[in-house]
């Protein structure tokens, strides 16, 4: 996974396994809403790991924070991933 982990981060709060984009393999979300905190609160982030034959893979992960979703620091990005 990439990334370093960090006391609190609450990594896999919460995890989704999905076909996101729509190509036939299951993809992996993970949560961890309180990475990189921001005054006191989580700024958040997601990590997607895209499905190949063989399962989620690694190599292909992606991750996402407040930034990238265009919502303020703090915003906890992750906290709740919905079906």
């Amino acid at each position: 996974m990439p990334g370093t982990a960090e006391n609190n981060d609450v990594f896999g709060s919460q995890i989704r396994l999905a076909d996101f984009n729509r190509d036939g393999k299951a993809d992996l979300a993970v949560s961890a809403p309180e990475e990189n905190p921001y005054r006191n609160q989580g700024s958040g982030a997601l990590w997607q790991l895209r499905g190949t034959s063989n399962g989620p893979s690694t190599q292909t992960a992606h991750v996402f924070g407040p930034k990238d979703y265009g919502v303020a620091a703090g915003s906890g990005v992750g906290g709740t991933l919905l079906q």
